[in-house]
Formats: C-alpha cells, sequence, structure tokens
C-alpha cells in the first residue's frame, strides 16, 4: 500500500467544493426523481418541499459551479492515474458532469419561465429577468424543456452513479487513490 503525497491530492479549496457540490447535486437528484417518477405528488404538501429542496440546491449550486471551474482552470491538479484509456474516460465523464450540472438548474429555470413565473424557494422569488408578461406562458417551450431536463437528469444520475463507483473502484485497487485524493492528505 503506497502512502499518499500532498501532490496527489486535491487543493483543500476544490475538495470542499466538489464534496458541497455533490451534496446539493445528489440532494437535487433524488428530490427530482422522487417528484418526476410520481413517487411524490408534485402538488402535495411533501411534493412542493421536494420542490423546494431540488430548485433551492440547484440554484445554490450554479455560483459554486462557476468558482470551481475557476479554480480547475488555474489550480495545479493531482496527475490522471490508470491507463489512458481509463483517463480518457474520466476527462469524458467530468465533461459529462460538469455539462449537465450547468445545463439542469439552467434548463430548469428558463422552464419556470416558460411556463409564466420564476423558481420560487421556500418563498424567494428569483427574477424572471422581464421575459415574459405576468402570466404568459410559452406552454410548447416549456414542454420542451421540461423533456431536456427530465432526460438530462436522468443522464446526470447515471453520469454521477459511474462517477462514484469508478472512485470506487480505483480505492480498491489503490488505497492510496482514488477517493483518497478528494479527501485530506494524510498529515506528516
Amino acid at each position: 500500500m503506497g502512502v499518499t503525497t500532498p501532490q496527489q491530492h486535491y487543493p483543500s479549496l476544490m475538495r470542499w467544493l466538489h464534496w458541497t457540490i455533490a451534496c446539493l447535486i445528489i440532494t437535487a437528484l433524488i428530490c427530482g426523481l422522487l417528484l418526476g417518477y410520481g413517487l411524490v405528488k408534485g402538488d402535495s404538501p411533501a411534493g412542493g418541499v421536494l420542490m423546494s429542496i431540488h430548485v433551492g440546491c440547484a440554484m445554490a449550486s450554479l455560483p459554486l459551479w462557476f468558482i470551481r471551474l475557476t479554480l480547475r482552470r488555474r489550480s495545479k491538479l493531482p496527475e490522471g492515474v490508470g491507463p489512458g484509456w481509463q483517463q480518457s474516460i474520466a476527462r469524458v465523464s467530468h465533461l459529462l458532469l460538469y455539462v449537465l450540472t450547468l445545463a439542469l438548474p439552467l434548463t430548469g429555470y428558463a422552464m419556470d419561465i416558460a411556463y409564466g413565473g420564476a423558481p420560487t424557494v421556500f418563498g424567494f422569488r428569483f427574477p424572471d429577468f422581464g421575459l415574459t408578461a405576468p402570466g404568459v406562458q410559452n406552454e410548447p417551450l416549456g414542454e420542451a424543456l421540461w423533456l431536456f431536463h427530465s432526460n438530462a437528469g436522468q443522464g446526470l444520475a447515471l453520469v454521477v452513479l459511474l462517477h462514484v463507483l469508478a472512485a470506487i473502484w480505483n480505492t480498491l485497487k489503490d488505497p492510496a487513490g482514488g477517493i483518497r485524493r478528494m479527501l485530506s492528505p494524510p498529515r506528516h
């Protein structure tokens, strides 16, 4: 079993953002899937709470997404591990994670506007930017956005699951690597 060095770990702010965004996105996904598959009725009191949590987590993830992307581009990150094909798959999956975690909150926001409103989280209403007159809806656009949002959410759930399984697999193969690269480095 090898001992990891600090150079094999992600910077502390990157690790904090990773786990914070992961918690927000997974919570939003669970709420969205419960509502989307009708396991909790959207017009019920529980459905209203789940929708607020779903939207709140998604909206909270957006500014963190931009901070993380900026930090990722400016930070010295650990080198990839494994054979070239695994590193290629990791790059594609990370790209998908970034694209979907941006696209989902934005399409959800746009969908609310198309349906004549704006996202509301625990009583706070986000701006509609004057894109619709009060009470005016664009039903076909709303339906198209809902279809994309729903399918992209299922796609994100699959990519997140594969990401978690790959991290577990890499940790089992190399106990000093895998998930531990996103945890605090050992103290010497």
